[in-house]
């Protein structure tokens, strides 16, 4: 028997499913956005994903996974599927739904002509991962050990008979910004993923190279990224628009993709900056910092090292060689806070690390 506080939820998902909706038409019915994101979900929700055919909207609510589907030239009540569950991803053929619990672990459920199965637990080991995705090669992607933090690394699931091990992507797509939600592109081309700056988090995308290593994050700009914290991206399987979710307004917003992917991927990286990638061996400290950074060379001193930092207009606010030393004091405190690319180069070989100023 459903209790008040389910029946209260139903009836506040049935508003924010219905609203602005139409009969016989893809999204809910809801008017296509444009190049500025609008509320698609109002409400407690996250972290959508929908069938190729847009037939059936996932989505996280406070009671666990819901969904609504659209038959007979309508849009059907928003259903609870399974309590305790979240964060929905499909199969490439929709016959597999992909959930986690909250520990969290990887969960499956089958359809078929009667609905969806119970969930079962995908593999025994007990790593943490969230939000399980499959792409077209038939690889696994996920985020490690989210439970303990709001950071964690995306990671691709490798399988070898029974034995399942997480193994994390390489800087700069990781990083000790980065935040737990990500999607990964069915063809693998790119990675969208929130990167925490100043408390909050910015959508950042990656794209994939020729020799399978990956670009210097993008923000996906201002239009997108506020002050608040956006997480939860996820593209639509027609490639037209991207969800996500801001957490003061509780809600999930679309927006038209466009050419967005595309031309970010088209835009220059920042001077002086290279996409073959070499996080710094050294330390950055403190990270994030209010100004003032120290930049640890190693134990022996190194005859020269140039060190240039670079905002994310790609214009270079630092340049100076440090000789006979084995640390070197920055101070940025007259540089508006933000994320900066320090570039080391140190015996022949370029460096590169981001920062961020509070």
């Amino acid at each position: 028997m459903k209790t008040i506080s389910t029946l209260i939820l139903v009836i506040a998902q049935s508003y924010f499913c219905f609203s602005q909706s139409k009969i016989d038409s893809l999204y809910l019915g809801k008017t296509f956005p444009g190049n500025k994101p609008v509320v698609f979900l109002a409400g407690i929700t996250e972290r959508i994903a929908i069938s190729s055919d847009g037939k059936d909207i996932f989505f996280n609510s406070l009671s666990g996974l819901s969904y609504c589907h659209y038959s007979n030239n309508a849009w059907g009540s928003p259903q609870a599927l399974f309590t305790g569950f979240g964060e929905a991803s499909l199969s490439i053929n929709d016959s597999i739904l992909y959930v986690q619990n909250s520990q969290p672990n990887s969960y499956y459920s089958l359809k078929s002509a009667s609905g969806w199965s119970d969930p079962v637990k995908l593999w025994s080991n007990s790593a943490n991962k969230h939000h399980l995705q499959v792409t077209n090669s038939g690889a696994f992607y996920t985020t490690t050990s989210p439970k303990i933090s709001s950071r964690g690394d995306i990671a691709k699931v490798i399988i070898n008979g029974s034995d399942v091990t997480l193994k994390s992507l390489p800087s700069p797509v990781n990083s000790t910004l980065n935040g737990v939600d990500f999607y990964i592109a069915k063809d693998e081309s790119y990675i969208i993923f929130p990167e925490i700056v100043g408390g909050a988090g910015d959508l950042y995308i990656s794209y994939k190279k020729t020799d399978t290593t990956w670009t210097n994050p993008k923000s996906l700009g201002s239009l997108i990224n506020t002050t608040d914290w956006e997480f939860g991206p996820y593209v639509s399987p027609d490639n037209k628009y991207l969800f996500f979710s801001r957490s003061t307004a509780s809600a999930t917003y679309w927006v038209k993709l466009g050419n967005m992917i595309d031309s970010l991927k088209m835009i220059a990286i920042p001077a002086g900056l290279n996409n073959d990638y070499k996080p710094i061996p050294y330390k950055i400290f403190p990270n994030p910092t209010t100004g003032h950074i120290t930049l640890s060379l190693g134990t022996s001193q190194n005859n020269e090292s140039l060190v240039e930092i670079y905002n994310l207009q790609g214009t270079k606010v630092f340049s100076k060689t440090f000789q006979n030393t084995t640390s070197a004091t920055i101070d940025l405190t007259g540089h508006p806070a933000g994320i900066y690319l320090v570039k080391v180069i140190a015996d022949g070989v370029s460096y590169e690390e981001k920062i961020v100023k509070e």
